[in-house]
């Protein structure tokens, strides 16, 4: 950390799994019986227990740490990203941030009718007022017109797993798993983004 802020910041995860859940209809819980569970133990079973009076909701793993086999170094985050904030010679030249991120052991599971995506992008805006976003929308094209900013990425995907498999309505069921061992991807993002003719 400096004078002017951070500038440093790193995110790791050693496990995570984002499921999807498919025909989920919330039973109806009073607020008394959501504050009973104040250990996080009991919440998973109060969830286990929805699901279990729900049998037509189906859960998939979409993203979710490998278990083929056991990793060459088990330590090692699934998850790591390092952003590193490196400005010019003045602050009001041009901001440049470094961002690291690393995937490592995971596998992704791909299903050619899942919609988990647009799921997912609905969730993060559904808490989001039109007035916030309208003000978010303002702030980000005055802080464009002010300064450059130049952003250096790298993405590593190190022993993961890509699981495919077709849809059910298909006549031959099959499945595929492509293992990758490494792959660096870097790229330079410059914004505002100058103009196309």
């Amino acid at each position: 950390t400096a004078p002017q802020g951070i500038r440093n910041l790193r995110v790791l995860f050693a496990d995570v799994t984002l499921y999807q859940l498919s025909n989920f209809r919330p039973t109806k819980s009073n607020i008394m019986d959501r504050n009973r569970f104040s250990i996080a133990a009991d919440r998973c079973q109060q969830v286990r227990s929805r699901l279990m009076k729900t049998p037509e909701t189906s859960t998939k793993a979409i993203f979710f740490r490998s278990k083929l086999c056991r990793p060459m170094s088990p330590e090692t985050p699934c998850f790591l990203v390092d952003v590193l904030f490196r400005n010019g010679a003045s602050d009001d030249e041009y901001n440049e941030i470094g961002i690291h991120c690393v995937v490592y052991d995971m596998t992704y599971r791909y299903e050619m009718n899942s919609d988990w995506l647009a799921s997912l992008n609905a969730l993060m805006k559904c808490g989001a007022s039109e007035d916030f976003v309208t003000a978010a929308n303002e702030m980000e094209s005055i802080n464009e017109e002010k300064a450059l900013s130049l952003f250096n990425v790298f993405v590593s995907f190190a022993d993961c797993n890509v699981d495919y498999t077709p849809p059910n309505d298909f006549k031959q069921g099959s499945r595929v798993i492509v293992r990758v061992g490494e792959i660096r991807l870097a790229s330079n993002i410059v914004l505002p983004s100058a103009s196309v003719q």
